[in-house]
């Protein structure tokens, strides 16, 4: 279709000027698009501990959860040094009772087969019952979640969309409006938007919800106490702006390249005198002139 349009041919294949603030922007929108596809499948995005408040043992350290979007892991560090002086042995043990730790020290020791067994909650949860059932405010909000990790999938789309943008502008100057350098202020700003949107929801999340109660099993049911802060994951969204400053940057060359003016004189019947900027100046002469072969 092209063929019958031998201007517009010209202007799409035209070679971009400044081309590698558009290569620089591809790659910050790649990187982006990539390190957030990694991210969903990672624990990173919070970070948390959780206390023991409810067990007799004093000496329960903190354990350690890291969650992202779908998954996370849970490190609960419950062992206890327990040692039989009579025998001269120590092990470490999870067992909740001194006295279990013991058994299970001997029995070790005796050459017994010893089944492994760490403490597990099972028991009912102390929090209040609402008509049969836990009130809502000690779990993490569904809605609220799945609108988080709706937007941010949205936002890593955008971003590959954008790079594909970005690179076809390297290599040619489309015509049409949203696919040219206009095309990319548009999907950026869209990104940077969805991507605010995102991060307000997902923020509000971590605030009224994670932050305090981190949503495991043993924060639930009272025997655990959480402190929560956000993931390195949370930063890289605010990156992919910075695509807006590099086109500003060649925006800027372009101007004070464009201010140069060049007198031409072209011969036929009277002398023509001639003012244009540097880019348009073959133009202008073909246009005019059309044996003119531009140097």
């Amino acid at each position: 279709m092209l063929v019958f349009f031998p201007s517009l041919t010209r202007k799409m294949l035209m070679k971009r000027e400044h081309v590698n603030y558009l290569q620089w922007s591809a790659a910050v929108s790649l990187v982006c698009a990539i390190v957030g596809t990694i991210s969903l499948s990672t624990d990173f995005w919070i970070n948390g501990t959780a206390k023991a408040v409810k067990f007799n043992i004093s000496d329960v350290q903190d354990s350690n959860i890291n969650y992202g979007l779908f998954s996370g892991t849970l490190v609960r560090r419950i062992l206890l040094i327990t040692c039989i002086f009579n025998e001269n042995i120590c092990i470490w043990s999870c067992q909740q009772y001194n006295g279990l730790r013991k058994k299970e020290a001997i029995s070790l020791f005796l050459g017994q087969e010893t089944p492994f067994s760490c403490l597990v909650t099972t028991r009912s949860a102390d929090y209040n019952y609402l008509n049969g059932l836990a009130t809502k405010e000690l779990f993490l909000s569904a809605s609220v979640a799945a609108t988080a990790i709706f937007f941010i999938i949205l936002t890593i789309i955008i971003y590959y969309a954008s790079f594909i943008l970005i690179l076809l502008n390297c290599f040619m100057s489309p015509a049409i409006t949203f696919l040219n350098i206009t095309g990319i202020y548009i999907i950026t700003i869209s990104a940077f938007s969805i991507n605010l949107i995102a991060l307000i929801i997902y923020g509000s999340y971590y605030n009224s919800w994670v932050k305090n109660n981190i949503g495991i099993l043993d924060t639930i049911v009272g025997d655990y106490k959480s402190d929560a802060n956000l993931g390195i994951f949370f930063v890289i969204f605010l990156v992919h702006p910075t695509i807006i400053i590099l086109l500003k940057f060649r925006n800027n060359k372009l101007i004070l390249q464009r201010k140069e003016t060049v007198i031409v004189v072209a011969k036929s019947n009277k002398c023509v005198y001639c003012f244009w900027s540097k880019r348009n100046a073959s133009f202008l002469l073909e246009s005019r002139y059309p044996f003119y072969v531009a140097p």
